[in-house]
């Protein structure tokens, strides 16, 4: 039962974990592996994100991206994810390679997106039996999965992990369907007990508005999110001035209300902040810390010129 509710908490913070409103703030690129390179430029990522700060042991997760379009293919894209997150006696870890393939419309553009990868799940028994602290009979060893059958050190199994995500422009109306876990793959930590991940489905839609000015854009989202046996239903409130600074709310209805900012240090960084605050009995927690880097920029795979001198006689 031990094994069963820690690994449930930890997959169920990897599932979401990243599905928040810096995603919006930053083109929803870590919510559908469709938009991989949307901005069709070179993009390096990192973020770390620090949950329910307020309790000893708490979750931690980062993350690390880089992407960018093929040369002279700018409507496809290829990518690799690396991520780690960490929870008590728990450590989730992902590398996965994506593509990305955009068709233009009329009106804007689909696109549709794969990220193929491999996820290691390690559970210490150590910690487990003899707590965090290292404190003999911090359990009594009932539960069938610590007993001395199972190893007294950390073990891990690997398994192989899909997600899928689909896009679409409709002049200023941005809408997608993302899928993680897909293949719902299962890990083997102890011989004969098997931990499911379970499928995982965000769905979104955003609304660009200018003002007159075009120094303001307002993009509103509405976001629902769902593992098929519960449900969440989210919006971001995203305003833009001068392509520069970005300020968002988020709520997760009944569940959390957020807050996140970025700007853009020098041409083409961006670095952002969320705090996000529960908004049920984790309140105590006092919230969780959100901070990404990203650095976009052009790479010229075009041939350099070539100028021959020439003398005449």
């Amino acid at each position: 039962m031990l094994i069963s509710l820690f690994f449930s908490d930890i997959i169920a913070y990897s599932q979401f974990n990243s599905l928040d409103m810096l995603s919006a703030v930053l083109d929803w690129e870590r919510a559908n592996p469709s938009l991989v390179a949307s901005n069709k430029r070179t993009n390096v990522l990192g973020e770390f994100q620090s949950q329910w700060v307020g309790f000893e042991n708490h979750p931690q997760d980062v993350f690390f991206s880089f992407n960018s379009h093929l040369p002279c293919q700018r409507d496809q894209a290829v990518g690799v994810v690396f991520s780690v997150q960490s929870e008590s006696f728990w450590k989730f870890q992902r590398l996965g390679l994506e593509y990305a393939h955009r068709i233009e419309t009329k009106t804007g553009n689909l696109s549709f997106g794969l990220d193929v990868g491999f996820a290691d799940f390690s559970f210490d028994y150590d910690k487990a039996s003899s707590g965090l602290g290292g404190e003999d009979n911090y359990h009594k060893l009932q539960d069938p999965l610590l007993s001395n059958q199972g190893a007294s050190e950390e073990q891990n199994d690997i398994v192989f992990d899909l997600n899928f995500g689909v896009g679409a422009k409709i002049n200023k109306l941005d809408v997608g369907v993302s899928v993680f876990h897909l293949n719902a793959g299962k890990a083997e930590i102890v011989e004969g007990k098997q931990f499911a991940l379970e499928p995982t489905m965000l769905v979104y839609g955003e609304y660009k508005l200018k003002t007159r000015s075009k120094m303001f854009l307002y993009r509103p989202s509405l976001m629902v999110r769902t593992d098929f046996s519960s449900m969440q239903v989210g919006m971001n409130n995203v305003c833009t001035y001068k392509e520069k600074f970005t300020f968002a709310l988020n709520s997760w209805f009944w569940s959390s209300m957020a807050f996140a900012f970025s700007f853009e240090v020098i041409s083409g960084m961006q670095i952002g902040y969320g705090y996000v605050l529960p908004l049920n009995k984790m309140i105590r927690s006092g919230g969780s810390h959100d901070v990404v880097v990203r650095y976009s920029f052009d790479l010229n795979f075009s041939k350099k010129d070539k100028y021959k001198s020439e003398r005449i006689l």
